[in-house]
């Protein structure tokens, strides 16, 4: 288990050394979904959706579909004894995504991007970045070994419980601060829920180290979307200026996210995905 993690100013990371003072360009293997994320990024803010499903409680092996919009794909015509293809998805208000970014801080006090596969050891400090594409409301639970879950995220220790987020607005766990891993080898796996409507089954949790949450009920919300994946991982490449801000809206010309997620379901209104940390 990590041996602390915190929530309050004592590491800022507009403060620590190394962060990157220029963009890099866009790698030239960039694939068509990363494009398409950093493009979304610099599209006006949606201010208006069409009226959400009404909210139900949360149930076992069940999703919460929010109100059906026609998909964005076109159709290519029709020949004899041939089926209509779908043009390539495009990332869009039509299909939610999850971006995030591990960081790593160096002997530098510099933050740099690791792959999450990384074999971690003792004393590695660290930062996750999530971004979504669209507004709404970010759960994370962490599990040490396949121990009980524990709610770590809403807290009342940071902004009051309040897990509401912009579309493409940084957000960081912890919000201040890091996480330092501790000298008892473990696996950790952190579990981001993303959901356009807030989850009216979970309390706030009130413990730094995470409230425990009952299996039954993590396995529901934790229940895995089917997903299309992309991103840039730019292993070693540093924080950029803009990734170190909190709260500010990321620009197409900002790094692409090391993952992205997107949905395949274009009416699911919740996304989520499970980073396993190991160290030793």
């Amino acid at each position: 288990m990590w041996s602390r993690m915190l929530f309050s100013g004592l590491v800022s990371l507009s403060l620590l050394g190394g962060v990157a003072s220029a963009q890099q360009p866009a790698p030239a293997n960039q694939d068509e979904r990363t494009r398409g994320w950093l493009e979304s990024r610099d599209k006006p803010a949606t201010t208006a959706r069409p009226a959400p499903a009404p909210v139900k409680p949360v149930t076992p092996t069940k999703t919460e579909p929010r109100a059906k919009q026609p998909a964005n794909t076109k159709s290519v015509p029709k020949k004899p004894g041939v089926d209509s293809v779908p043009a390539p998805e495009l990332v869009n208000d039509d299909t939610l995504g999850l971006g995030y970014t591990l960081f790593l801080i160096n002997k530098s006090n510099a933050l740099e991007r690791v792959s999450p596969e990384r074999q971690f050891k003792s004393g590695d400090r660290l930062c996750l970045l999530v971004e979504a594409n669209r507004d709404g409301y970010i759960y994370i639970f962490t599990q040490e070994n396949n121990d009980a879950p524990k709610l770590l995220y809403p807290s009342t220790q940071v902004r009051n419980g309040n897990n509401f987020v912009r579309a493409h607005q940084t957000f960081w766990l912890p919000e201040e601060g890091e996480i330092e891993l501790d000298e008892k080898p473990a696996t950790e796996k952190l579990t981001v829920v993303f959901s356009e409507k807030p989850l009216s089954n979970l309390a706030v949790s009130n413990k730094p180290e995470g409230t425990p949450v009952e299996f039954k009920l993590f396995q529901d919300v934790a229940q895995a979307t089917p997903v299309r994946k992309a991103g840039q991982l730019d292993a070693g490449s540093l924080l950029s200026q803009t990734e170190g801000q909190r709260g500010v809206r990321l620009k197409g010309k900002d790094p692409a996210p090391a993952v992205i997620l997107l949905n395949q379901n274009p009416t699911e209104s919740r996304i989520v995905t499970t980073i396993q940390l190991t160290h030793h």
